[in-house]
């Protein structure tokens, strides 16, 4: 699948909430449509790195990726939200828009950090394939059970 990036306008938010609300993974986050449009809104006003994954056949968005730039310790990267359409799932688009936001927080800082449900099963091993590592766990931050804090470093410490 061929796949344009770009980054997320106003008109892609009604579209792009719809589905990442009835999305379990993020509605556990507390994300609902409404939550979804408002935040996606402040991500668009707002100085964060936001792109979208369109297929460029199609013209469908396919997924998203969310992330601030200095949002880790005052100093790295941090993979706010990122979500793929069921649809387009398990055909390269998390990875396309992982390394978009990879080499964005590059530019900038030497690190990238993300915190994925310890029982996430499938968000886990997505970014231990990526060569996240596990750095830490927080329980009962955002979700009730608890979460882990994977670490990637992107290069050399600037």
């Amino acid at each position: 699948m061929a796949l344009a990036m770009r980054p997320l306008v106003n008109g892609d938010i009604s579209s792009l909430s719809a589905w990442l609300a009835a999305t379990p993974e993020l509605a556990a986050y507390g994300y609902d449509e409404v939550s979804a449009v408002r935040a996606l809104e402040r991500a668009v006003k707002g100085s964060d790195f936001v792109v979208i994954a369109q297929d460029k056949k199609a013209k469908l968005l396919c997924g998203f990726v969310w992330v601030q730039a200095g949002a880790a310790f005052g100093k790295s990267g941090y993979l706010r939200l990122m979500g793929v359409h069921p649809r387009f799932r398990h055909k390269g688009v998390g990875t396309a828009l992982l390394a978009e936001a990879e080499m964005f927080v590059g530019g900038v800082s030497n690190d990238m950090f993300v915190l994925v449900p310890a029982e996430g099963a499938a968000a886990k091993a997505f970014f231990e394939r990526r060569g996240y590592q596990v750095t830490g766990e927080l329980s009962g931050y955002r979700l009730a059970e608890p979460e882990l804090l994977y670490r990637k470093t992107l290069t050399e410490p600037l």
